[in-house]
């Protein structure tokens, strides 16, 4: 089964990954050996999954292994899932392809915080005013409240445990979108800097990201230099990115 688990890896078998690994965690007698922590916490989705328990109780080592925060990265993701998202969302459900995901389900505009916090309580101790900071950034995207929004991402980004960095991207890319507030594009590119450390420097989408942000915030010279780090990072030409950089020399839109 671990060698299965690889093979999926190698290929790209993303929706047969946690299949076969989560049943291999289930032979396993340590859950708490490097090999096996590092399949924790990509493979667990869900509350009954094996390692969810190793998340909860041994969160200090799991994350000496993973990183700072990770633990709780994907207890609080799962929470989300399964115990805020229906009181955020009436009859709310996340749609998974593997690649991407999305949530259904129509939203409740009169949420009670202090009786949501009470319902993570009751099943997670201690955890509730932090799954909330982490559930409140999704909540006032869905509604469109850009000042709530940006006020919920900046709690976010003050967690002492730290932030998902893909989900810290995404919520600034949804900006860059969305928004042609300067004040709004400023705070969203210093979330997208704080991307780029810890060994993400050179990440292209984190890079793309910023470039556009800075870019689009009318710090056009300093969007572009980003820019052409990431087409010197991405090394081989690129029709696509050449023609957007050129673009921003015109000072063109890109949105």
């Amino acid at each position: 089964m671990l060698t299965l688990t690889h093979s999926a890896q190698q290929t790209g078998d993303i929706n047969f990954i946690p299949v076969v690994a989560n049943a291999y965690l289930r032979t396993q007698k340590d859950l708490l050996t490097e090999e096996n922590i590092k399949l924790i916490t990509v493979v667990t989705k869900k509350s009954t999954d094996p390692g969810f328990a190793v998340l909860l109780r041994d969160a200090d080592k799991v994350d000496m292994v993973a990183g700072k925060g990770q633990s709780a990265i994907v207890v609080n993701n799962i929470a989300f899932d399964e115990l805020i998202l229906p009181l955020l969302r009436k009859d709310g459900k996340k749609v998974d392809n593997g690649f991407m995901y999305y949530y259904t389900g129509d939203i409740i505009t009169d949420v009670n915080w202090d009786a949501i916090k009470s319902k993570i309580e009751a099943r997670y101790p201690g955890r509730g005013n932090d799954m909330i900071v982490c559930a409140k950034p999704a909540y006032y995207q869905w509604t469109g409240d850009k000042p709530q929004f940006i006020a919920a991402v900046n709690a976010y980004t003050a967690r002492p445990s730290g932030f998902d960095i893909n989900m810290l991207n995404s919520y600034a890319w949804s900006l860059y979108l969305d928004s042609d507030n300067q004040d709004y594009l400023k705070t969203a590119a210093d979330w997208s800097k704080s991307t780029l450390t810890g060994g993400n420097e050179e990440n292209l989408n984190y890079l793309n990201t910023y470039s556009c942000l800075l870019y689009k915030a009318g710090e056009k010279e300093a969007g572009i230099a980003a820019f052409e780090k990431l087409i010197k990072i991405n090394g081989k030409e690129n029709e696509a990115l050449n023609k957007q950089l050129d673009q921003m020399k015109k000072g063109e839109k890109i949105w």
